[in-house]
């Protein structure tokens, strides 16, 4: 029996807000930027991300060796800047004059940018993922319009608006200068540009792939947390339509400056100063390096700079880049969901059940540091639901009775667990090379779609909750 591959999204919506509290910002020229921080944020202490700039000659992989996000500077990459602001500027005057092809913009509803709305954040919402019925996604009113490079970006309406799409698309052709100077961490890469109005925003998220970030024309905001902040910051399930977003930030902003802390108590760590949190704000010809599975929120800044010489592109607008390129290791990763389960079509309900609880302990078991006892396992299972799955389900006690009332008296035989712990074993080794916390997103996601297979899609919460975290079941 084996698992269809979960697909990679690669390509993410910018998220949007319906609202921006710091219209007033002013950003500090030059190095200054990059230690702005939003206010006194409890007793967070922003992390110092390291600066490098290039050499002649030098590119960004070869200095790129490491698993950290990095700031990266370069006179060659401040040149391309200019040029490609140069070209998406000829391609608006373009536009203008004949029209052009039409592009697919999104726009929120009509509240101007000074107005505050934490709940108006568009985010990322996959349709194809199997959990769309189960937990339908909150709906804003965005709209998906076609228009001119120039309609979109000249467009008069106090509407937050951008758009997302391929380069060539606007007329910027960049792929010679990616090869030779940007140079991708592998041979497989793709680039995006990100045209956007002040307060458009991406909500907070990770990626599974490098991800080189270019800001070419005005300002943006970053928030970076690192793989590690998975432990608190409640993670959408994988079959979820925002699978690898936060459901405590939404507004990363709104969350920095509201505590929930009775659903979310352990997002509370985004406060200590050891979370590792880093805010900062990026300008014209800027790079920033964020390594896969490093959490990050976008927001577009308003400009009130005058000097960016950009005739064309209204001083408001941010245009930007993203380079996102594989990561060996985490391709490799993606075949635990490929692996064959060693189960039966031939057993009954009560025995799948059964071998799903054993197979599923010794799979954590197997890759999973601190599990080897029953305390221990039992204690993963109850992380696994508290920060995923608690707070999107609604118990039904009459059928939890049938989940796994009589599986702990089912005794499975000695040869066909020394199957399981084989299997385990050989499908989580591509995990055993990425750090701990990275292990557990994937161990996660795995048991996610092996108790959708074989229970059902509507138990994964009601199976976990009085199947998998009871310590006496593994004993």
């Amino acid at each position: 029996m084996e698992f269809a591959m979960k697909t990679i999204w690669m390509l993410y919506l910018l998220a949007a807000t319906l609202g921006v509290t710091d219209t007033n910002l002013i950003l500090p020229p030059g190095w200054e930027r990059h230690s702005d921080i939003l206010g006194n944020i409890g007793s967070c202490e922003p992390a110092s991300l390291t600066s490098i700039h290039l050499r002649d000659g030098q590119r960004i992989q070869d200095v790129v060796v490491d698993d950290e996000p990095k700031i990266i500077h370069s006179d060659t990459i401040q040149k391309l800047v200019v040029n490609w602001r140069k070209e998406l500027s000829n391609a608006i005057e373009l536009s203008r004059n004949s029209g052009g092809d039409e592009l697919t913009g999104v726009y929120t509803r009509a509240l101007p940018h000074s107005a505050t709305h934490s709940d108006g954040v568009f985010f990322n919402h996959d349709k194809s993922l199997p959990m769309i019925d189960l937990y339908p996604s909150k709906t804003f009113e965005h709209i998906e319009v076609n228009m001119s490079l120039y309609e979109i970006v000249r467009s008069n309406e106090s509407f937050l608006r951008y758009w997302a799409g391929n380069l060539d698309d606007i007329g910027v052709r960049l792929e010679s200068d990616i090869l030779h100077t940007l140079q991708p961490k592998s041979d497989v890469w793709a680039a995006r540009g990100w045209l956007a109005s002040p307060g458009v925003k991406a909500a907070l998220h990770y990626d599974v792939f490098h991800n080189t970030l270019v800001q070419v024309h005005g300002y943006k905001r970053v928030w970076l947390l690192p793989p590690q902040a998975q432990g608190f910051l409640y993670l959408y399930p994988s079959l979820h339509p925002r699978y690898r977003q936060s459901q405590v930030c939404e507004d990363i902003k709104d969350q920095l400056s509201k505590r929930n802390s009775s659903k979310f108590p352990r997002a509370e760590a985004i406060y200590n100063k050891d979370s590792q949190l880093s805010v900062l704000t990026l300008a014209p010809g800027d790079i920033l390096y964020i390594p896969p599975f490093w959490f990050h929120a976008v927001e577009t800044l308003e400009s009130r700079s005058t000097d960016e010489g950009s005739a064309g592109i209204p001083l408001e607008l941010s245009f930007s880049i993203n380079i996102w390129s594989e990561d060996a290791h985490l391709v490799s990763a993606e075949n635990i969901f490929k692996a064959p389960i060693p189960f039966e079509d031939t057993w009954t309900e009560e025995k799948t059940r059964r071998a799903l609880i054993v197979y599923s302990g010794m799979l954590v078991q197997a890759v999973i540091p601190g599990t080897t006892s029953s305390t221990e396992l039992t204690s993963f299972f109850k992380d696994f639901l508290h920060l995923r799955l608690q707070n999107l389900n609604s118990e039904r006690e009459e059928v939890l009775s049938r989940l796994c009332a009589d599986e702990t008296d089912l005794v499975l035989d000695m040869d066909l667990k020394s199957k399981f712990i084989e299997r385990a074993t050989q499908t989580v080794k591509p995990l055993l090379e990425l750090d701990p916390a990275i292990r557990v997103v994937y161990v996660q996601d795995l048991l996610e779609e092996m108790i959708a297979h074989f229970v059902g899609l509507e138990e994964i919460h009601d199976f976990t909750k009085y199947c998998l975290c009871d310590s006496e079941v593994f004993l």
